[in-house]
């Protein structure tokens, strides 16, 4: 059993070896579809957060202002971005 097991991590660290860049593009590739995915579910999250900035100053919010209170859900997008340029980067 540990033999098998051995054979199977070789032939799988090999495998990984050769097609690296095309796993690391599928990845970034993948990766760049998710961060469409996420920047759309926190786009409500941030128009909340600027609709409740604006009731607070009770005048719309200039640019950056909008941009200072609206990041925040916007983290997991950028890292995912962020990652899968990486991974294109490092694929090539």
């Amino acid at each position: 059993m540990k033999d098998k097991f051995k054979g199977f991590v070789k032939s799988t660290k090999g495998f990984v070896g050769k097609h690296s860049p095309e796993i690391l593009t599928g990845l970034g590739v993948t990766g760049f579809i998710a961060s469409i995915g996420m920047a759309v579910y926190a786009t409500p999250k941030a128009l909340k957060l600027v609709d409740e900035a604006e009731k607070v100053k009770g005048e719309p919010l200039t640019k950056v202002e909008m941009v200072k209170v609206a990041w925040k859900p916007y983290i997991p997008t950028m890292i995912t971005a962020t990652v899968s340029t990486m991974c294109i980067i490092g694929g090539t």
